[in-house]
């Protein structure tokens, strides 16, 4: 199979080679304290969990069906508005996408605004 030139410019992420290394270190049985992926330090309450059982156990199909590409529209809502509050600037929630994570989001902004032939500068911290 032939795999196009074009994905030779995603070389993969340096974080999510952490965590394979993380994974693997686990699963070898070595206790890894785990700083590296930014994943929610505290799960759900019990509440919510129970919350979100009965409310998928009411209706399955509606929350295990796809969600726009752009996120659920009372998610976007709550962000457009959340955001206008803190920040003074309204926003509607048609100006709001969510993303699967940071990578995928800033992946989608780069992608928005930058063509083929622009000149784009990066600054490497490290160096």
């Amino acid at each position: 199979m032939r795999i196009s030139k074009r994905s030779g410019a995603f070389p993969g992420s340096a974080i999510r080679g952490v965590n394979e290394e993380v994974v693997k270190l686990e699963r070898s049985g070595i206790k890894v304290y785990s700083f590296h992926i930014g994943q929610p330090g505290l799960p759900p309450s019990r509440e919510l969990l129970l919350e979100f059982t009965k409310e998928l156990l009411e209706r399955p199909f509606e929350y295990s069906m796809y969600t726009p590409s752009s996120g659920i529209v009372e998610l976007r809502e709550a962000i457009a508005e959340d955001y206008s509050r803190y920040s003074g600037v309204k926003i509607s929630s048609s100006n709001v996408s969510v993303t699967a994570g940071s990578a995928e989001a800033i992946l989608a902004a780069f992608m928005t605004i930058i063509d083929d032939g622009d000149e784009v500068i990066l600054f490497d911290q490290h160096t």
